[in-house]
């Protein structure tokens, strides 16, 4: 029979089991992971969770006693002896404090285990992220990923809160049981039917539970990403009058997360009655059968209110840990989660340098996909260091692709590519990154002042840091100095929605000033002066071109790829790619192109659509 057939032959209570099994199993293990992570914090907690049951087990024993030796004799001399009272009150103050104080030290460390975990949780996550390459982040809504980093992980670690106080009560239920036992076998008998009442229901609520909380976390990640979508597109929903259609799309997937809630909440509201009721049924069963032996002579007075005791505070221990089992489905489900985005095959990190100086480009054969759709097809192509080359083609020709594939932001699926002879994929991050600074068509700015937005902390090779002179110059030749001069704190002033707003033209230009800062051997332009105005192109291509021409003089050249279409940025390169249905067309100047059909055509309708006025 095939494993499959064997599934499918199994009984409904043998894949219940399994599926218990397996996620208490997973649960409690993700628990000890964080608890190794940190075992001073996992020691306190711990030693503090098991004194504080066993001061609930001793805490009976002593009422117990002043029952027996203080309280009973009182009542039969119709007196009370201060010095046994004064006793009596200290016995069980003292049990007081030392519980008191170790649930405080239980809390300090169980707080350090979780929230240490949520935080490095996180990181990975994050970290992961800015791995993972353009065409993943395509297919994934940043809400969605929002949620993973929030929801997902807050509710992997949630079980911790009560991991530490779990493990402390299932101590103090086996000392509780031989106390119980101690002072009468028969009760003992009584109060451990209460154990597989605990084991049996949780094992229905764990089958229950594991798919409701799935679905209610998917649910709650489709509305994290319907919300972001929402707020990021909020003018073109204003714009186009989307606002009831927005808001109908937002209230389905309220409502389905509500469902799903509800049917997650359903299973607790049947689970938590039962580990309620259970101890005090286990009461009532004990006290009847307690109370015919008293009277026997079989129990004495205080063994009869130390059981009793123990028994109401057993309903301690069993809220704990049927509550530490309630959380762990949403911690097992948030860590499935959570590990499905670590398992996202990310960019290969290599260790290879980078030589210095302006990097040449090699393409031999590359094909790009976006998705399911082959953007670049055996496309080949040659830039020597310190050359500037733009690209040019029909939207939809692929050129935004070509240049992220070589600034090694989104993954060839076939062909080679060389930056400086180097593959991409071998190059050491760190070192791609300073050497390649790619400015995109829409330019993101931080909600940070305008010298941290140009800046982003780096610093110089000799970790001098960028000083306010470098700054301005940059600003210089991407004409935006103008434009921070003009902002009430200049360089200090913080962009963003309580700060500064910035048209997109300004962005651009504040983008470019970036990207010069970072010094970097190979600049890519992905039609970054598309929002900008003629006037302002032409001075920043003009100023951009002086400064490149003064690098080259000084030996230290710069190379520079740029997607564009329009002549003022074609007339900045030394020679012209023209893509085509994500190949290569044509190589050459914008002289050799002149006669090519495809060039005429789209450089002309540029020009013809090109306003006579430039405009503000």
């Amino acid at each position: 029979m095939s494993a499959g057939g064997a599934a499918r032959m199994q009984s409904p209570r043998t894949r219940t089991r399994r599926v218990h099994s397996g996620a208490l199993r997973a649960g409690v293990a993700l628990m000890l992971v964080g608890c190794r992570r940190h075992p001073w914090a996992t020691a306190l907690a711990m030693v503090a969770g098991v004194v504080n049951g066993a001061s609930m087990v001793i805490g009976a024993w002593v009422l117990g006693e002043v029952t027996e030796q203080f309280i009973v004799p009182s009542f039969a001399a119709g007196r009370v002896v201060p010095a046994a009272a004064v006793a009596a009150a200290a016995a069980i103050l003292s049990v007081c404090a030392v519980r008191v104080g170790t649930i405080i030290l239980r809390a300090v460390g169980t707080g350090r285990i979780q929230f240490s975990g949520i935080a490095a949780d996180r990181r990975r996550l994050t970290r992961h992220y800015h791995v993972l390459g353009s065409g993943w982040h395509e297919e994934h809504a940043s809400g969605r990923l929002l949620s993973h980093t929030v929801s997902d992980v807050e509710a992997t670690w949630q079980p911790m809160n009560l991991f530490p106080f779990a493990t402390g009560m299932v101590v103090m239920l086996g000392y509780g049981l031989v106390s119980i036992a101690i002072a009468d076998p028969w009760l003992a008998v009584i109060a451990g039917a209460l154990v597989p009442v605990l084991l049996g229901a949780n094992l229905w609520y764990e089958a229950a539970m594991v798919p409701r909380v799935r679905a209610s976390q998917h649910e709650r990640a489709a509305v994290s990403a319907l919300a972001t979508e929402d707020i990021e597109g909020d003018e073109v929903i204003r714009t186009f009058g989307l606002a009831g259609r927005e808001q109908r799309r937002f209230e389905e997937a309220t409502a389905r997360l509500r469902d799903a809630n509800v049917r997650a909440g359903a299973v607790s509201a049947v689970f938590t009655p039962i580990i309620e009721l259970a101890p005090s049924l286990a009461v009532v069963a004990v006290l009847a059968v307690s109370a015919v032996r008293a009277d026997a002579g079989l129990l004495t007075i205080g063994a009869l209110v130390q059981v009793a005791y123990l028994l109401l505070t057993m309903a301690i221990p069993l809220s704990v840990v049927g509550g530490f089992l309630a959380l762990l489905p949403l911690g097992v489900v948030g860590e499935e989660r959570v590990r499905r985005i670590l398992a996202a095959a990310a960019d290969s990190g290599g260790v290879v340098p980078l030589p210095a100086g302006p990097l040449s480009v090699e393409a031999r054969g590359l094909v790009v996909h976006r998705g399911r759709r082959r953007v670049l097809a055996d496309v080949h192509l040659s830039v020597d260091p310190g050359e500037i080359v733009a690209v040019l083609g029909a939207t939809g020709a692929g050129k935004s692709t070509l240049l992220g594939s070589i600034a090694g932001l989104r993954a060839a699926a076939d062909g080679e590519l060389r930056l400086g002879g180097v593959d991409p994929a071998d190059a050491a991050e760190a070192a791609l990154r300073r050497s390649v600074a790619v400015v995109p068509q829409t330019s993101f700015l931080l909600h940070e002042s305008v010298r941290e937005n140009l800046v982003l902390g780096r610093r110089r090779d000799a970790g001098a840091p960028v000083t306010d002179a470098e700054i301005w110059a940059a600003l210089e030749i991407a004409v935006a100095r103008e434009v921070v001069e003009a902002l009430p704190e200049g360089l200090d002033t913080v962009l963003g929605s309580r700060g500064a707003t910035l048209s997109g033209g300004q962005r651009q230009r504040l983008a470019i000033a970036r990207a010069l800062l970072g010094e970097p051997s190979l600049l890519v332009l992905d039609d970054a002066t598309a929002a900008l105005d003629p006037q302002v192109e032409h001075d920043l291509l003009a100023r951009l071109a002086a400064h490149l021409r003064e690098r080259r003089e000084r030996g230290d050249a710069l190379t520079v790829l740029l997607a564009a279409n329009r002549a003022p940025a074609l007339a900045l390169a030394d020679r012209l790619v023209l893509l085509h249905d994500g190949a290569v067309h044509a190589v050459g100047t914008a002289d050799e192109l002149a006669d090519d059909p495809l060039f005429r055509a789209l450089v002309g309708a540029y020009e013809r659509a090109a306003p006579a006025e430039p405009v503000s």
